[in-house]
């Protein structure tokens, strides 16, 4: 039977990562991932599903080492302009407010995924599982015993969930979650516009909702749009010229007309936590112990930070190899995370139900305020991207 010191379970991006990080430990790692891997992506940028970096999340890239491979596909974020439609003024934050080359970055998906999976495969201390899954688990001995679908069983020190917000593994561990409906929808698509934003990520409140652009390539953006519940099955039935069309009315013409719109997603908007961050020597990560809402992308720049404060942790300790195998340590690294983590729900959340609570207005004068107050907007805009924990 296979030995590991950490398993991870869940390939994806907060998987990988956390993968990346704990090699450095030169300890055995076995990464499980339920999805076969896919060595090609669409080379059709509307059809590429992206994501926000902080400028954080591409320092700590950059300390694994990553960054210079990354960075070829990474789009910067120069500017936001937040503002509210119907109503005069704003606020922008720039990179020059705070003297950093970007405020963040947009890169796709799958690109980030492969060059973690490259990285990965060139570390000898690390074996990639793909199409496997856990049909059970048991805590016996001071370590983990894995049971996969395909009989091939293993142990291990310390297993750590990655799965996303529905993890099977923490389900059938019986820990519980919180969940709370903010009963709206959103829906997400890359589109082609007829101008480039050069970088400017757009956040625009609009009645009962949101809309959001990220500068992506060759005038691609991409887009979210959130709105109450009750609309959800109208938009599904929605064809690309109406949805542009309420896209476009939502943004107005500062940025350009809408031309093209790609593959559509549409999700309901949760909270999700875990009730239990670690049990016994199993420790939850990313959307496995909270999955947030959307409106300031700070998801998964969330679970990299917790993934930067595992590794201090454990680089701290008197013997890596034994890391997790105290209760100490183990809350030790829990209380480290949660003042963040509270942090950041707790804005995005109050951030979500402004969106039906806060009239227009409002919504416009406190924008307007921050744009004025200096001292604030240099905080706002180095907490966003993820300086200040």
């Amino acid at each position: 039977m296979s030995q590991y010191q950490y398993t991870i379970l869940g390939g994806g991006l907060v998987g990988a990562t956390t993968a990346l990080a704990l090699a450095k430990f030169h300890l055995p790692i076995c990464v499980l991932e339920t999805k076969p891997r896919l060595y090609e992506q669409s080379a059709d940028l509307l059809e590429m599903n992206t994501i926000a970096l902080s400028y954080a999340s591409a320092q700590l890239y950059q300390y694994l080492g990553l960054w210079s491979e990354i960075m070829p596909y990474a789009e910067p974020i120069n500017e936001v302009h937040v503002s509210t439609r119907g109503h005069w003024g704003g606020a922008r934050l720039s990179k020059q407010q705070v003297a950093y080359p970007a405020l963040g970055y947009v890169i796709a998906t799958e690109t980030l995924k492969n060059v973690l999976y490259e990285t990965l495969d060139k570390i000898p201390n690390v074996e990639l599982r793909f199409s496997a899954s856990l049909a059970a688990v048991r805590f016996e001995a001071g370590q983990w015993y894995c049971e996969q679908d395909d009989k091939k069983n293993f142990k291990t020190q310390l297993l750590l969930l990655a799965e996303g917000a529905s993890s099977t593994v923490r389900d059938m561990l019986g820990i519980g979650t919180y969940r709370y409906d903010y009963k709206h929808h959103v829906i997400m698509a890359n589109v082609k516009l007829s101008q480039s934003l050069s970088g400017c990520a757009v956040e625009r409140f609009i009645d009962a909702g949101v809309i959001a652009l990220l500068p992506w390539k060759n005038n691609i953006a991409t887009m979210v749009l959130s709105f109450p519940r009750e609309k959800s099955e109208l938009f599904r039935s929605y064809a690309d010229a109406e949805i542009m069309n309420i896209c476009q009315q939502a943004l107005g013409q500062s940025y350009g007309v809408i031309e093209a719109i790609g593959k559509k997603i549409v999700v309901p908007l949760n909270m999700q936590l875990s009730q239990q961050h670690f049990f016994k020597q199993l420790l939850l990560l990313g959307n496995s112990v909270h999955s947030i809402h959307p409106i300031a992308a700070q998801g998964f720049n969330l679970s990299l930070r917790d993934i930067k404060r595992l590794y201090v942790s454990i680089a701290k300790s008197v013997d890596p190899a034994k890391w997790g195998s105290s209760l100490f340590e183990l809350s030790d690294y829990v209380r480290t995370c949660q003042s963040d983590q509270q942090k950041i729900i707790a804005a995005t959340d109050k951030l979500a139900h402004s969106l039906e609570k806060v009239p227009g207005f409002l919504k416009a004068v406190s924008i307007n305020s921050l744009d004025t107050l200096m001292p604030m907007k240099a905080l706002f805009t180095r907490l966003a991207m993820g300086l200040d924990f």
